[in-house]
């Protein structure tokens, strides 16, 4: 059966269901894809994120790690929070693009 790859239109021989030519077509379709919008639920995935990352420190006491090692750990985590805080932030105010 042919049909077309849907990226560069080239004619293709085999499963009928079959979307692209070749890895490279997927990739350029996988680039080109609309952005997902944020959600009302992107924020309440945030303060889960931010609910799981406080449970980190009791979790490597546990392992016995040293104070400067959970600390390293500790300080990475809240600068992820500042990030995903600001990326989201950022995201509502722009809104869809």
């Amino acid at each position: 059966m042919e049909t077309k790859c849907t990226v560069c239109g080239k004619v293709m021989m085999g499963r009928a269901d079959r979307k692209f030519c070749s890895a490279a077509c997927r990739q350029k379709a996988y680039r080109n894809r609309e952005p997902v919008e944020w959600t009302p639920t992107d924020a309440e995935f945030l303060t889960d994120i931010r609910q799981s990352l406080r449970t980190i420190p009791t979790a490597l006491r546990q392992r016995n790690l040293s104070p400067r090692a959970l600390q390293i750990v500790i300080d990475d985590a809240k600068e992820l929070i500042d990030a995903l805080t600001e990326d989201l932030i950022e995201a509502t105010i722009k809104g869809p693009e």
